[in-house]
Order: C-alpha cells, then sequence, then structure tokens
C-alpha cells in the first residue's frame, strides 16, 4: 500500500501551506510520492538520463479526468510549478523538473469499440499495453517499435513508425481527445466548440495547450494481412564503397511503394581499448514489407551484390507477430538526438562528407549514428495546414544520434567534444541535405529557432490557439509555444 506524504513535508521543500498540500493530497487520493517514499523512483525516472538530476520534490499520480482537473486548478490558484509525465520519454527533460510532477499513469484504460473500430486510450497508456490490445482484435494504428514510451506524447508530437507511409502519421489517425484546459475544465475535442484545439493537438506536442486525458484512434484491420518483417546489417571498412552503397540503400528504397517502411542507421565502429580489430561503417536496415514478396526480394539482391548481409531477422507473417520481432531497446541511456527533415536522398558528395564526419566520432560508450526514417506516401498527402504537424514534404526525417552510458559521465572533457561533434555535423547534415525543420516528437534542448524549425508556417495560428485557451501560459516548459502577443 502506498505510504502518503504528510503536507508538512512537502510544505517544508516546495513552500505553500500544510492546508494547500492537503487539498492537492485529498484531490488525488493520497497518490503523492517525495523521494523517501516508496515508489518514488518507479514514478519519477525519465528515459534520458541527462535529466535524472531534476527529478522533482514531488510526484501527483492522476487515475482520473476530475483528479487530472482539480490537480491543474490547484497548481493554478497556488503557482506551483509543474510538469506533465506520461511514459517519461521526452528526449529534452520536459517530462520533468525540480518541483512538482504530474504523472499520468493513473490514466491507463483502454478499449475498443468492436463496431467502429476506435480504439480509446488513457493519456497514462504505454505503447506495450496498446500493442497488446489491438493485437487482440488484428487491429493497428501507425505506432513506433519503443514499448515503453507514452501514447499521449507520441501522437500529439505527430508519431512515426513503419505504417506512416501508408496510414499516415498516428496524429492523423486521432478523432477525438479529452483534455483538461488551464481554467480546469474538461473539454472535448474537436466537438462543436473544439477544432481549433483539436487542430492544435495533432502535431503541436504534448502539455502545451493542457493535460490531455484519453485519445480516440481509428484503428486499421490487420486480420489475416502478412507482414514482411527484416533487420539486415552490412559492413565495410572503405569509406568509397560504403559511401556509394548508402547512396543505392537510400535511393532504392525511397523508390519502393508505400508497403515499404524502413529506418536505416549508419555507424562507425571502433573495436573496444585492448581489443584488436579494424574500424568499420555498418549499415542497419530494419523495417517492413505488405507487398509482393518478389519485389523485396529483388531490392535485397541489388543490396547482397554490393555487400554480405548479416540477417537479423526474415519474417513472413501475421501483423502483430512481425511488429513484436522488431520492438527497440528503449533502455535509459544518456543520449541527445537532432534532426531535420530532408526532401530527398542525399548526393554522393554530400553522403561521403558525412560519412568523414561520422569517423570523427566521440569515443563514448554508446551509439553514435546517422539515422534515416523513411517519410513520404501517405504522410505527403495530407496539407501542411491541415493539422499542426507541418512537415508534409519530404522522404526522409534525418537524425543524428549521440548515446553515451554512466561510466562516460565523468569524463566532462569528452562529453562536451562529443555535443560539439555532433553539433558541426548538424551544420553539415542541413547544409549538405538541404534540411528543413525539425521534429517536435525529437525535442532538441540545441536549436536556436526551435519555434519555426518545428512549427514552420503553422507557428503563428498555434500562438493564436495558446493565447486562446493558455494566456498566462500555466502549461510551461523550456520549448512551450508562447501565447499570440
Amino acid at each position: 500500500m502506498t505510504r502518503k506524504v504528510s503536507a508538512q513535508t512537502l510544505s517544508n521543500t516546495l513552500g505553500g501551506t500544510t492546508a494547500s498540500w492537503d487539498e492537492l493530497s485529498k484531490a488525488v487520493n493520497g497518490h503523492i510520492f517525495f523521494r523517501e517514499t516508496k515508489d518514488y523512483y518507479y514514478n519519477a525516472a525519465v528515459n534520458n538520463l541527462r535529466y535524472m538530476a531534476l527529478l522533482p520534490q514531488a510526484i501527483a499520480v492522476v487515475s482520473s479526468e476530475q483528479e487530472a482537473a482539480a490537480a491543474i486548478q490547484w497548481c493554478k490558484t497556488t503557482k506551483m510549478p509543474f510538469r506533465i509525465k506520461g511514459g517519461g520519454h521526452s528526449y529534452a527533460g520536459f517530462s520533468t523538473c525540480p518541483e512538482l510532477v504530474i504523472s499520468t499513469s493513473g490514466l491507463n484504460g483502454l478499449s475498443l469499440d468492436q463496431q467502429t473500430g476506435t480504439v480509446t486510450a488513457g493519456a497514462g497508456v504505454i505503447n506495450y499495453d496498446l500493442y497488446d490490445r489491438l493485437a487482440m482484435a488484428n487491429r493497428t494504428i501507425t505506432h513506433g517499435r519503443c514499448p515503453t514510451v507514452g501514447v499521449a506524447g507520441f501522437v500529439m508530437g505527430g508519431g512515426i513508425g513503419f505504417d506512416m507511409r501508408r496510414f499516415g502519421m498516428a496524429c492523423d489517425l486521432l478523432t477525438k481527445v479529452r483534455v483538461v484546459t488551464a481554467d480546469g475544465e474538461v473539454v472535448e475535442a474537436p466537438g462543436q466548440k473544439y477544432s481549433d484545439l483539436f487542430w492544435a493537438l495533432r502535431g503541436g506536442a504534448g502539455g502545451n495547450f493542457g493535460l490531455a486525458t484519453s485519445f480516440d484512434f481509428k484503428t486499421i484491420d490487420v486480420a489475416g494481412a502478412q507482414i514482411r518483417a527484416f533487420q539486415r546489417q552490412y559492413v565495410t571498412s572503405d569509406l568509397g564503397q560504403m559511401s556509394g552503397f548508402v547512396k543505392l540503400v537510400l535511393d532504392s528504397c525511397q523508390a519502393m511503394s508505400e508497403d515499404f517502411g524502413s529506418r536505416i542507421s549508419v555507424r562507425y565502429l571502433k573495436p573496444a581499448p585492448g581489443i584488436t580489430g579494424e574500424n568499420q561503417f555498418q549499415v542497419d536496415m530494419v523495417g517492413q514489407w505488405t507487398g509482393e514478396p518478389k519485389e523485396l526480394d529483388a531490392l535485397f539482391a541489388k543490396f547482397d551484390k554490393v555487400l554480405k548481409p548479416n540477417v537479423l531477422i526474415d519474417f513472413t507473417g501475421q501483423y502483430w507477430a512481425g511488429q513484436h520481432l522488431m520492438e527497440d531497446d528503449d533502455a535509459g541511456y544518456f543520449y541527445q538526438e537532432r534532426s531535420t527533415f530532408i526532401e530527398t536522398a542525399p548526393s554522393p558528395s554530400a553522403i561521403t562528407a558525412a560519412l568523414e564526419v561520422l569517423q570523427q566520432r566521440p569515443d563514448v560508450h554508446g551509439t553514435c549514428d546517422l539515422r534515416f526514417f523513411q517519410t513520404g506516401g501517405a504522410i505527403n498527402k495530407v496539407a501542411p495546414d491541415a493539422t499542426a504537424f507541418v512537415h508534409r514534404n519530404s522522404q526522409w526525417l534525418a537524425v543524428i544520434g549521440y548515446y553515451w552510458q554512466g561510466r562516460d559521465q565523468s569524463n566532462t572533457a569528452m562529453i562536451e567534444a562529443g555535443h560539439l561533434w555532433q553539433d558541426s555535423f548538424y551544420s553539415l547534415i542541413l547544409s549538405e541535405f538541404k534540411g528543413e525543420g525539425a521534429f517536435q516528437n525529437f525535442p532538441d534542448i540545441s536549436l536556436l529557432d526551435w519555434q519555426t524549425a518545428y512549427y514552420g508556417k503553422n507557428l503563428d495560428r498555434l500562438k493564436t490557439i495558446k493565447q486562446k485557451y493558455d494566456p498566462g501560459k500555466l502549461f510551461d516548459f523550456q520549448q512551450a509555444i508562447p501565447p499570440q502577443a
């Protein structure tokens, strides 16, 4: 049984009166945790370990819309800074802060209407639970591969996955959201009055316009559908050979139909200290295919003529069986990612320049890579201003990943040098790959003009909606959309 925190303890650590903390405790049925409380770290943990030092003094877990509304109203009355936490996977640590975190983990209801195919997910639902519910019904939505990512942040930032070229972004499948607004009112968008809010919640990123409590999605029937799930790796120590191979892979994948989805990671592998061996480039390609088998076989044959593959996954069968094989390891790491959208595969010279920078990767105990998520298809059939998700003219989402481990933390000079390497690499990608914008689902604290990068021409409308629903900026964080001046 959860030990309830005393109002005096919270008053001593965060300020405010004991009576006010008693009020919040009663509002959330005593589900307030602090550092000495059992299960505190379970509720406080975030995926990016860089931000574990920002863990809150207190966590309020809400389990109903009434509790969520009361918690928001309490924060507004007491002027207590807070953040909203679903799965805790914000790349930039926006789901934690030193004061109070409102966790939606108690809003974990899941239901599926067999007649309409609509799935309703509470804001505290994580992908793993959603996958299981959808698999039971042989239905799907555009979804990612990380099992512990929260549904709320995923969909409100857009939501990518291998099905996005067939079905669009996850936010394109959203049909209804229930939200606690800054005045503590629970509203349903779109409804009759909230079409503007619904527009903003589909790509305007989480934590900007209110505390979302549940989401309704249109689902797609995959009963009887066959899928080919694959993961293949190719290595070479030759820069020129790898440059040509990456160009071949990107061009060939881009030419595939919308039945093809892929993520391509290019890495430069160095032997661990004390281990002999040569440095090597590696391409790791993972994805799915739902078209004719011979077409995918022809694609792989083209690649295999150049480099010998290491086949990790080659599965043909039921949709969800394939999805579970491709689940990603989303254990906590220290990391930063920098992203941009590109309209087509880069030129040979641009790829060569990128691989030369990749060779200079920092010697951390983690992955440093150049990653390509394949976009296009159904994503680009939606107008850029139809939802708040503006990035509707790309074929690839390019990402520079910089990951390290706890044992690297003491070497601050190496960590900082790694950030400088990443920043220089990012500048090259923007220039040589002709990158535009950045992905709001992968928030980047190093972006200077993040508002335009995330939201482009939709920014002014988002500011107007922020002014309407949260003029006092109650829902605030480092990259929160500001109200229209």
